[in-house]
């Protein structure tokens, strides 16, 4: 009778061990983790094959910095060749990445919202045209942006920046539309996007096959990217695109209200204020060339960086416009006035470890204050 009472308590101990054991795999710890740098790095120096680390490349969220003095470090870490060329590859595009102030943007597929002016084209014997239209569900994009959004579109090898178009959709209550063809009237039938929809735009190359999409400011609406050529009538596809919602300026507190405030360390230069012309494009001594249009006492999550001087000591360090600078030598900031400050400690040619923040991921670079030369 004693051993049967017993069982019980032995089995449910063996249970809570098995349990406990488990809950303390430390394996489901890096699942949804993305593979960086730094955990390549690890990986190498745990001992694992290669095989097994170029797996993990394959399968995993990829965020690699790959830089010259990027692949120089991994070499000096012990990352083998064969590693380094995997983590090349997974960074070659395969479809065109569209980022709008460095949030990215998926690619939506248009479909037949109606062909309008069919019975006005009937009552006037031709006289007006018949109108077919596409749409996007829902009266806003998920991507919501200011006047002047930052549209950086990066390109697979073979496709060329001459195939996006920034065009103004029509906004309804339940859905964005788009004009993409006319037939019949007086003036004949009609392919493509109505040039009137089309926003002026300006290219600036960024390296390799990435581009910056500049535009006048852009009014409140609906906007999207558009792909020339996408339309494909056989397949039920009348577009695809890249779209956001352009919002008015009190409906966004991160749209600029003021100049652009250089990040500067010299201190007999001050920064702009809202009353004076933005800041030359030069690189003083003592600065660390980055610039951000917060206003200079809003406290946020880091220093968003609206501009970054090429060729200047952030550049070279691997800042780019975009990133949030969130510490100085361990000195976590929340103000543009902050990082000022900070910077103003340091002496032209001082080496400062700052810490910032590129999408979801956080990196850590050395940055030589300036000058430039």
């Amino acid at each position: 009778m004693m051993k049967l009472q017993r069982l019980p308590l032995v089995v449910v101990f063996a249970a809570l061990t098995l349990s406990s054991a488990f809950s303390q795999n430390p394996r489901t710890t890096e699942q949804g983790t993305s593979i960086t740098n730094a955990r390549v790095i690890e990986m190498s120096k745990l001992g694992l094959d290669d095989e097994i680390i170029i797996a993990k490349i394959k399968n995993g969220s990829c965020e690699f910095q790959l830089g010259d003095t990027d692949l120089v470090d991994l070499k000096k870490a012990g990352v083998s060749p064969k590693v380094i060329a995997a983590m090349l590859d997974s960074s070659v595009l395969t479809s065109p990445r569209v980022t709008i102030n460095k949030r990215e943007v998926p690619v939506h597929t248009m479909g037949q919202s109606k062909v309008g002016g069919r019975l006005g084209h009937d009552l006037t014997v031709g006289v007006k045209s018949v109108k077919e239209k596409a749409y996007l569900d829902g009266p806003h994009s998920t991507i919501v942006a200011g006047s002047s959004p930052v549209i950086e579109i990066d390109l697979p090898k073979g496709d060329t920046i001459d195939n996006y178009i920034l065009v103004q959709m029509d906004g309804k209550s339940d859905r964005r539309e788009l004009e993409v063809e006319s037939r019949g009237g007086i003036v004949g039938g009609k392919n493509g996007i109505r040039a009137e929809a089309i926003r002026k735009t300006s290219v600036t190359p960024l390296g390799g096959n990435k581009f910056q999409l500049g535009a006048d400011p852009l009014k409140k609406g609906e906007y999207i990217i558009y792909v020339v050529g996408s339309p494909d009538s056989i397949r039920g596809i009348y577009g695809r695109g890249y779209d956001f919602t352009v919002s008015s300026p009190q409906e966004t507190p991160s749209t600029p209200t003021s100049t652009v405030a250089p990040v500067r360390a010299n201190p007999s230069v001050a920064a702009s204020s809202p009353s004076e012309p933005p800041a030359p494009m030069v690189v003083p001594d003592g600065s660390i060339g980055a610039f951000s249009d917060q206003e200079p006492r809003l406290r946020r999550d880091g220093i968003l960086l609206s501009r970054v001087l090429p060729n200047g000591p952030a550049d070279r360090a691997g800042i780019k416009a975009g990133d949030t600078i969130l510490a100085i030598e361990n000195h976590y900031l929340f103000t543009v006035e902050e990082l000022v400050d900070e910077v103003r400690r340091y002496t032209p040619g001082a080496k400062v470890a700052v810490r910032y923040r590129r999408y979801s991921s956080i990196y850590e670079t050395t940055v030589v204050v300036g000058p430039t030369k």
